[in-house]
């Protein structure tokens, strides 16, 4: 009956290590999906590179400029863009999803963004 207990008690030990081994893995992707590097590349243009490597163009079409994005259609707006906590990102905290970024990026090489 000891044994039982021990069983179950080590089960639910092994569940915390499970989960606390999946949250770690979480983490380690999500650095790995952090930005490093941005730099103007075009009128409309960004190079993007992330910590693990990946890197390419992220293009802006006129049709993009809308909603709470509409500003950075003034191109000085545009060129405030910067990296903030591995985020691509300009004042007024706009960013960009850098999980959709990573994967066009890793995929076709540039990401349009329309």
């Amino acid at each position: 009956m000891d044994f039982r207990r021990r069983s179950r008690f080590h089960e639910r030990r092994v569940d915390r290590h499970t989960l606390a081994d999946a949250i770690h893995l979480n983490a380690r992707d999500d650095m790995e999906l952090d930005v490093i590097e941005v730099k103007l590349a075009g009128e409309f243009e960004i190079l993007v590179r992330f910590k693990d490597g990946v890197e390419g163009i992220v293009k802006f079409l006129p049709t993009f400029f809308r909603g709470v994005f509409a500003h950075l259609c003034d191109q000085s707006s545009f060129q405030q863009v910067m990296v903030v906590d591995g985020v691509v990102t300009w004042p007024g905290e706009l960013d960009l999803a850098p999980d959709a970024m990573h994967d066009e990026l890793k995929r076709h090489g540039q990401w349009v963004l329309a």
